[in-house]
């Protein structure tokens, strides 16, 4: 198995959740309101169909607010931006529920829409995985999610490069910057050179008991991906 490069990975998480990455959800989706418009002006009538009236009309206020979110989210603050895609992603299934016959070419106007879609979901996926693991009821495992996220929620292991770089950087950067490890965060070594066989077959009567059989001796909670006893700042 290949070594994982950790700057590589790092600089793909920061850049799917940077002002640059997500301003290309925008040029996707004004070619898509174009493409449409150049279907709808010929014949005014397809404009009064429900469905082109009323997606429609949010592509052109997504549009409209698309700047302000960016220079928001240029400030650090991700709010305004994270509605605006979360917003943006229901756009594709309102189309493709509707009839689209009206449409000189549905499939290439999809296929915008869906590489909008591809764009903002990946923002939205960096921006709560970032949010969820920075948090304190997650350092100091005070809310119940901090043991289980999803596997949606985010990229495992290294997919983020194996799976999703060509469509991040559809060019190639010629350089990654190197991402030094914060040394702060470190793990005990109790469970040093034990497999994760016999760490299950140790500690298995208090994986039973789920949360109750946590105690200042063990709290862990055992997952299948990583085991840790204790993780100190």
């Amino acid at each position: 198995m290949d070594a994982r490069n950790l700057s590589q990975e790092a600089h793909l998480w920061y850049t799917i959740a940077s002002p640059d990455y997500i301003a290309r959800a925008k040029v996707k989706l004004q070619e898509a309101f174009d493409f449409m418009r150049a279907d709808v002006d010929p014949h005014p009538f397809i404009a009064d169909y429900p469905p082109v009236l009323y997606w429609g009309g949010v592509i052109e206020d997504l549009l409209s607010q698309f700047g302000n979110a960016l220079a928001i989210l240029k400030h650090g603050e991700f709010d305004p931006m994270q509605r605006w895609a979360s917003r943006m992603m229901d756009i594709p299934r309102g189309f493709k529920e509707s009839n689209m016959s009206w449409m000189s070419a549905p499939d290439t106007f999809m296929s915008l829409l869906n590489d909008t879609y591809s764009i903002c979901n990946r923002f939205l996926r960096s921006v709560s995985m970032s949010e969820r693991y920075s948090s304190d009821e997650y350092k100091d495992r005070s809310a119940d999610w901090c043991y289980e996220n999803p596997r949606d929620m985010g990229y495992e292991g290294n997919n983020i490069a194996r799976n999703s770089e060509e469509y991040i950087f559809p060019t190639l950067p010629e350089q990654i910057p190197e991402y030094a490890p914060d040394t702060s965060v470190s793990c005990k070594t109790e469970n040093a050179h034990k497999t994760e066989a016999d760490l299950h077959k140790r500690d298995v009567k208090e994986y039973r008991k789920g949360k109750s059989g946590q105690s200042e001796d063990h709290p862990w909670r055992y997952t299948g991906v990583c085991y840790a006893d204790h993780v100190s700042e």
